[in-house]
């Protein structure tokens, strides 16, 4: 297993639709022929970009460390999160008396370039299944604790989080997602909601993954034989 965070486990990554961004990717356009929007179709450049890097920039930690730092949209929110993650975790099996184990990515065994990367597994009754933990703002956390009771409610107020905890569920094969909200501020810091597989959403995501493989694989066909168009002209 390689260590969520890690220089090798974003580079394991590069290239994948990822469970934490796959939100992006259900945003469909306006007008029926448009099956992808632009925030689907600026991600599907992101990874098409990512397949296309140069060998060196992986090889290289000097040139990784540039690229890293030009393409990181890491924040202190997101570093507050990962901060109290573990504090979270502990509150969780505290609460639900059910261990978490770390877990790398998994990708999932049919639909190329696809994974995700759970905040942990864990066991419920030998029913495998794994948690996504969230360290909002206050107002965030008393929104959260207010409005999210279920799947269709989740869907309502972070359609994001949403397919992220179904993308998380449709590569490891768990049987739930327990939607962990925390917030070390609070006077009741936790907040647990279970998700459980919808096969309309896999189905959804299943769709959406393949046609954007589909679409960058033109892309790169196309700038492949635009390199060789212009090394051509410079040979010439």
């Amino acid at each position: 297993m390689i260590e969520q965070r890690t220089v090798e486990w974003k580079q394991s990554r590069l290239g994948f639709f990822t469970g934490s961004q796959i939100g992006k990717l259900m945003k469909g356009g306006r007008g029926k022929d448009k099956f992808f929007g632009d925030t689907a179709l600026s991600y599907i450049y992101d990874v098409a970009s990512q397949r296309y890097l140069k060998e060196v920039v992986v090889s290289n930690p000097d040139v990784w460390e540039m690229y890293n730092e030009q393409t990181s949209s890491w924040s202190r929110a997101i570093q507050f999160g990962v901060d109290w993650e573990e504090e979270a975790k502990k509150k969780y099996y505290l609460a639900s008396g059910n261990r978490v184990e770390e877990v790398g990515s998994i990708e999932h065994p049919s639909i190329p370039f696809f994974s995700a990367s759970p905040d942990g597994v864990t066991n419920e009754d030998g029913k495998l299944g794994v948690i996504e933990v969230k360290c909002p703002t206050p107002a965030v956390f008393m929104k959260y604790v207010s409005e999210i009771r279920d799947n269709a409610s989740l869907k309502d107020v972070n359609p994001e989080y949403y397919y992220q905890t179904q993308a998380e569920m449709m590569v490891s094969g768990a049987f739930f997602c327990d939607f962990t909200v925390f917030n070390p501020f609070m006077k009741n810091p936790l907040h647990i909601i279970r998700i459980i597989p919808e096969e309309e959403a896999f189905s959804e995501i299943e769709k959406r993954v393949r046609k954007a493989n589909d679409l960058i694989e033109h892309i790169l066909e196309y700038q492949n034989g635009t390199s060789r168009k212009s090394n051509s002209c410079t040979s010439a």
